[in-house]
């Protein structure tokens, strides 16, 4: 029976140990992988909010300079007559 219980304690012992070691390293690639996730969704929520105000960007309304890209949608202004306005290519 004594072996089994210093089986038992060396084996927690060992794996708590790992535990400590892995724990704050996979903590830190879950943080990274949220947030990139976050903020990829905060930037697409910009997205479809923009295009309810702003609307769709169309050939009609020229050339056009990025702001930013994300997934399938780029945020753009485009200059009509000297006024500068944004749309959203889908």
């Amino acid at each position: 029976m004594k072996k089994y219980i210093i089986g038992f304690l060396a084996g927690f012992f060992i794996t708590t140990s790992a535990c400590f070691v892995v724990l704050p390293v996979v903590l830190e690639d879950k943080f990274k992988f949220g947030h990139g996730t976050g903020f990829a969704d905060g930037l697409s929520a910009v997205a479809d909010e923009l295009e309810q105000h702003y609307g769709l960007y169309t050939e009609a309304d020229g050339p056009y300079e990025i702001v930013y890209d994300i997934k399938t949608t780029r945020v753009v202004i485009i200059d009509v007559s000297g006024v500068k306005s944004i749309k959203v290519i889908k």
